[in-house]
């Protein structure tokens, strides 16, 4: 052994160690900060990560729940909650009051001089689809076009109903589609056959909307 190298002391344990001056041990593996050890460490980090996985997937499948029970309900189930609702089909596009409570279906357009600032009105049986209920004009003063819409969006037939104001006992006549429907429309008199909505056309009910100027 060369004179340069100092011999390894033996310590109390009897395992080999170098001496600091004042002869304490330097210690063999240095401590973590605040007292962790890497593995410590490493074993919540990868409980986190985890956490956040999970959480993140449960957002994921809400999500999805949502858009499916949202791509399965009807188009009178998406805009019954809406005052006004688009109808798409034939030649343009209507403006429509919605009717989607069994209030406002009673209530109709009767005891109106007119449609108002809108196109007409879409009645809307969230609960009833398909439907099967009739319409009658009573104190109606003008007439209209009853419009029904089967369950795959095609329109199945178109009525002419006219004006019954005279009769107070109840007696005005009703109008029913032949087969259930999704929903059906009210317009003025002529507007359907106007706006190319005729038996067989394809429509859809879209968000709400703003009174069109016809004149």
């Amino acid at each position: 052994m060369d004179r340069g190298e100092s011999r390894p002391q033996e310590l109390e344990s009897g395992r080999p160690g170098f001496l600091e001056e004042g002869g304490k041990r330097e210690p063999d593996h240095p401590a973590s900060p605040a007292g962790h050890s890497p593995q410590t460490t490493q074993n919540r980090l990868t409980k986190i990560i985890g956490l956040g996985l999970f959480v993140g997937g449960l957002i994921v499948l809400a999500v999805a729940a949502a858009l499916a029970a949202s791509l399965e309900s009807t188009p009178g189930e998406r805009v019954s909650a809406l005052d006004t609702a688009m109808l798409y089909g034939g030649h343009s596009y209507l403006c429509l009051e919605v009717a989607a409570t069994p209030e406002a279906r009673k209530a109709g357009l009767s005891g109106r001089r007119d449609v108002g600032p809108y196109d007409g009105m879409v009645f809307l049986f969230p609960d009833e689809t398909p439907a099967r209920a009739s319409f009658w004009m009573k104190d109606t003063p003008f007439a209209l076009d009853l419009v029904f819409v089967g369950t795959d969006g095609r329109i199945t037939e178109v009525l002419e109903m006219p004006p019954c104001t005279e009769d107070a006992e109840g007696n005005c006549p009703t109008y029913g589609s032949s087969s259930p429907y999704l929903f059906a429309v009210e317009v003025p008199a002529g507007m359907a056959k106007e706006f190319g909505l005729d038996p067989g056309t394809s429509v859809e009910l879209r968000g709400a909307c703003l009174p069109v100027d016809r004149d």
